[in-house]
């Protein structure tokens, strides 16, 4: 899973991936979200 972080005027402003830091330390601000990307496996069908 990947975390990333944008803007309130949907602008990215970087990823989350430090496992270790509080959300606080990335500088949100009002109207910001965080986005989830997952990483899907495939797995072959036989």
């Amino acid at each position: 899973m990947d975390l990333e972080l944008y803007s309130a005027e949907d602008e990215p402003l970087g990823r989350l991936d430090c496992d270790e830091a509080l959300l606080g330390s990335y500088g949100l601000c009002d109207g910001c979200r965080v986005h989830v990307r997952t990483r899907r496996r495939r797995f072959a069908t036989e």
